[in-house]
């Protein structure tokens, strides 16, 4: 595990606020390399939702050609807020 993935696995687990700089760029790195189960898994962890986040798995849904798939977990995010540094 690389230094960002621990710094994002401590916001998912409530050691951080859950709104850490580079999350971003660490997820479109993750989505990049394939490490797919990773990025879900890392989403799927974190106590609080922002779409910002969110659409990281969306993206590699869709890069899997599982259109359906992304399009549900697009739904259950409609409703999230945004992340304010996102903006």
């Amino acid at each position: 595990m690389d230094s960002s993935t621990a710094i994002i696995k401590s916001g998912a687990t409530g050691k951080h606020d859950g709104l850490l700089h580079g999350t971003d760029r660490c997820l479109s790195a993750l989505l990049t390399a394939g490490h797919n189960e990773q990025l879900l898994g890392l989403l799927d962890k974190r106590p609080y939702k922002f779409w910002s986040y969110q659409q990281w798995g969306v993206k590699l849904l869709v890069a899997q050609g599982k259109k359906a798939e992304a399009l549900r977990y697009a739904e259950a995010s409609l409703f999230l807020p945004i992340h304010r540094f996102s903006l």
